[in-house]
């Protein structure tokens, strides 16, 4: 039924047409967003678990925060199965579904950040030395531009005011996206270092820093083949949510009537890709990843925290 005369606050699935909700053809499928919202729930208390078993307080904040606003995204989609018109479930279906990442990317950098401080330390000096202070200052800003432009999008139904906040989300996406591409080259970087300079340090300076306190751990944990086996895994979880940003990323560009953010299926692929992150992130978890890798280079190691 197509009747314009509808008010669009009183429009229902049986007054008004689809084409006049927030999607352009079909609102989002139930069992689809039930089984997003049960996968997500499942990984947010695998991951609570976990980052409290391990004490990883900086992973667990961002994937907690991530995983939370996935699962009242996917909530969202699922009330909006009968009610596509609703202004307030779509605020939060979008506002979830795309600031959650950013969360997840700010636990990610600081995890890229470890990793390269154990694989790269005398080997890569300069980028050992200016990688953290970079990559959390941009990813700071980036979280900061998405979080406003999102409220502002999600928030308003003027289309030149959500315009404006989707031009801010997007420039936060880039930041997020120049974060991300940072956080993956420190990762190639150390698979490089871990698999051609596992033998030890060659440069001067890295044979003055074999004798440090913190390379008696970092230098035989580079003989580790967890750690090598967890640095590859990392960076497919980097890459999966690099993927899943950029997509976001045009999705949103258009504002809340562009065509790529009607079209409810990008969500979906969009969350196959961060349901692939959170598999492998809990699979393969930074605390169980390293303190194996600890136990693999010094057996005798006590529990310690990633």
């Amino acid at each position: 039924m197509n009747n314009s005369l509808v008010p669009l606050s009183d429009c229902s699935l049986q007054t008004c047409d689809i084409s006049r909700s927030h999607f352009a053809t079909e609102p989002p499928v139930f069992p689809a967003a039930l089984s997003y919202i049960i996968y997500f729930a499942l990984f947010l208390i695998l991951q609570s678990g976990l980052g409290v078993w391990y004490r990883t307080w900086s992973l667990l904040a961002g994937a907690f925060s991530c995983l939370l606003l996935y699962t009242l995204g996917y909530v969202a989609a699922a009330k909006m199965t009968s009610d596509p018109f609703s202004d307030s479930w779509f605020a939060l279906y979008l506002f979830g579904l795309t600031v959650a990442p950013s969360l997840l990317t700010a636990s990610l950098v600081i995890c890229a950040q470890q990793i390269a401080t154990i694989s790269m330390s005398g080997v890569f000096p300069l980028v050992e030395g200016k990688y953290r202070h970079v990559t959390i200052g941009l990813q700071i800003i980036g979280v900061f531009f998405q979080v406003v432009g999102m409220a502002v999008m999600a928030g308003n139904t003027s289309l030149s005011l959500s315009q404006s906040g989707a031009d801010v989300a997007v420039f936060g996406l880039a930041i997020q996206v120049l974060t991300l591409t940072l956080a993956c080259g420190a990762c190639v970087i150390s698979a490089y270092s871990l698999f051609r300079h596992s033998g030890g340090l060659t440069s001067q300076k890295g044979r003055e820093e074999d004798a440090t306190e913190d390379n008696k751990v970092s230098k035989p944990l580079r003989h580790s083949k967890m750690l090598k086996a967890y640095v590859v895994v990392f960076i497919v979880v980097l890459l999966s949510t690099l993927v899943s940003t950029i997509m976001f990323a045009v999705m949103i560009a258009g504002g809340r009537e562009g065509q790529q953010l009607r079209v409810q299926n990008l969500y979906y692929y969009q969350g196959y890709f961060m349901a692939l992150a959170v598999f492998l992130l809990t699979a393969c978890h930074p605390g169980l990843g390293l303190k194996r890798s600890r136990k693999d280079a010094i057996p005798d190691i006590a529990r310690d925290p990633a």
